[in-house]
C-alpha cells in the first residue's frame, strides 16, 4: 500500500493501531521498520511512500486490515466538509 504523508503523520494516524513505540532506521532512514509483539513487522519506506506488513501471513493480514481501516477513516475525516457533493472526495483521489 501506499501513504503519501510525512512519516510523523503516519506514526500520528498509527498511533491507535501500533500504541506508542520505537521505528527501526534501516539504510540512513531510507527504510524504516516496526517489528510488532503479534509477529508482524510494518516497513515503510518514505521517499517512495511504500507501507509494507510482513511476517506470519496471519499477523500480517491482521495489521494490514488494521492500518488500512485507520488510514481510510483519517482520510475521510480529513476530507469531511471540504466538497459539496459526498462523492467528490473519492474522485479527489484521498
Amino acid at each position: 500500500m501506499k501513504y503519501h504523508g510525512s512519516f510523523d503523520q503516519l506514526c500520528n494516524r498509527l498511533v491507535p493501531v501500533l500504541g506508542d513505540g520505537q521505528w527501526r532506521s534501516l539504510n540512513n532512514g531510507a527504510h524504516l521498520q516496526r517489528r510488532m509483539p503479534c509477529g508482524a513487522v510494518i516497513n515503510f519506506w518514505p521517499s517512495t511512500g511504500t507501507l509494507l506488513c510482513q511476517g506470519t501471513p496471519e499477523a500480517a493480514a491482521a495489521m494490514e486490515k488494521e492500518i488500512l481501516k485507520t488510514l481510510l477513516v483519517a482520510a475521510m475525516e480529513s476530507a469531511s466538509g471540504q466538497y459539496e457533493d459526498e462523492n467528490a472526495w473519492w474522485e479527489s483521489g484521498l
